[in-house]
């Protein structure tokens, strides 16, 4: 509590900044193995984009506001972004996962972390290219990751034992905190909520971005 009182404060203090009274702008970070780039619209809204040297680019679209050297980014889930089908068939000691983005394309190569027991006991696999995965046992509930996007945790039915897993990639930002350490250089977070190495640089922006 005290914590989020010296935070408004700050904010007051320092005030607000209001996205319509400033242009538009972008930040880049650019590396053989990873593109990533913030945009930052003039009405209040962002275009966040995340790309490895293989795969696509998957756009996140939200809100966002300064407080002092505080970008604060926030975004609605939608339920586009994680769903599941379950289906349940013979034999039941054997599941098939099938992951997909929702425009069709298979999610090929992603990792499967499956919990077996109430212990929490926890299996990792690895799918193949068309996204199909066999697991020879029972899955009590399960979450998968592909090129740095985590999915929600989700729990099965006892009785399923084939399941459609549909998964956009887009980030969550629940009034995430990203730093300015410099007008011209912006230090993003991890899912987790933790400062990376890299820094984003402020490029010129284009109207058709």
């Amino acid at each position: 509590m005290i914590k989020r009182i010296l935070f408004l404060v700050t904010c007051i203090s320092a005030g607000i900044v209001n996205a319509q009274t400033v242009d538009s702008v972008v930040y880049i970070f650019d590396h053989r193995a990873l593109h990533v780039k913030m945009i930052l619209y003039d009405n209040g809204e962002f275009k966040y984009t995340k790309q490895y040297e293989i795969g696509g680019e998957i756009p996140t679209y939200g809100h966002w506001k300064r407080c002092d050297n505080k970008l604060i980014l926030s975004r609605e889930p939608s339920d586009k972004d994680f769903k599941v089908k379950e289906i349940g068939k013979a034999p039941k000691n054997r599941m098939f996962f099938y992951a997909r983005r929702s425009y069709n394309s298979p999610i090929s190569n992603y990792r499967f972390h499956g919990i077996t027991t109430d212990k929490q006991d926890t299996i990792i696999l690895q799918s193949d290219f068309s996204g199909r995965l066999t697991v020879n046992c029972r899955i009590k509930a399960f979450w998968i990751t592909h090129l740095g996007d985590t999915s929600p945790t989700y729990k099965l039915s006892e009785n399923t034992n084939e399941v459609y897993i549909t998964f956009n990639g887009e980030r969550e930002f629940h009034d995430e905190e990203w730093i300015f350490e410099h007008e011209d250089t912006l230090r993003p977070r991890n899912e987790q909520g933790e400062l990376l190495k890299y820094v984003l640089t402020r490029q010129k922006y284009d109207e058709e971005e």
